[in-house]
């Protein structure tokens, strides 16, 4: 017959209430306060983004209101005279119509590409990557022979091709 364990007294059986008690008030206590300690870190990094977000905007503002140097002309001081105007009218037609000469130069020189240089129809859908190495290395042997004949004033079809 298996033993019986004797009843606990009204006391011990009151330590023991006291004694759970005591210790889950005092691990929620500990939760609180890691879960208060979380919670405040988070709320001092935030409050240090902040600052360091309103200090570049400050900083982004000064910028702002100082005076813009554009290509290295001082900020003017007084209004500019219709020949200045002009002047920069100038300056700024020839800007335009040289981005528009080197442009054209560039479609010109993509066109005598494309006349120069015409992949084999085994480099337009290679079945491996060694014939995808082949014709890369064939396409920038001619790319160079391009280049140089292009640089040389000297453009023809090439002569393997």
């Amino acid at each position: 017959m298996a033993r019986r364990r004797k009843p606990l007294s009204p006391q011990a059986w009151l330590f023991g209430l006291v004694t759970t008690l005591a210790i889950i008030y005092i691990s929620y206590q500990a939760r609180v306060a890691v879960i208060q300690n979380f919670g405040e870190q988070q709320i001092a990094r935030t409050q240090e983004a902040m600052q360091r977000i309103q200090q570049q905007q400050l900083e982004r503002q000064r910028q702002a209101q100082q005076p813009v140097l554009h290509q290295g002309y001082a900020p003017q001081q007084r209004p500019m005279s219709a020949q200045e105007i002009q002047l920069e009218r100038e300056r700024v037609a020839q800007q335009k119509e040289a981005m528009r000469q080197r442009a054209e130069q560039e479609r010109q020189k993509n066109e005598a590409w494309e006349r120069f240089y015409a992949p084999t129809q085994a480099c337009e859908a290679p079945e491996s990557q060694a014939r995808v190495d082949i014709c890369t290395a064939r396409e920038t042997r001619f790319r160079k022979e391009f280049e140089q004949r292009w640089a040389a004033g000297k453009f023809s079809q090439p002569s393997g091709a």
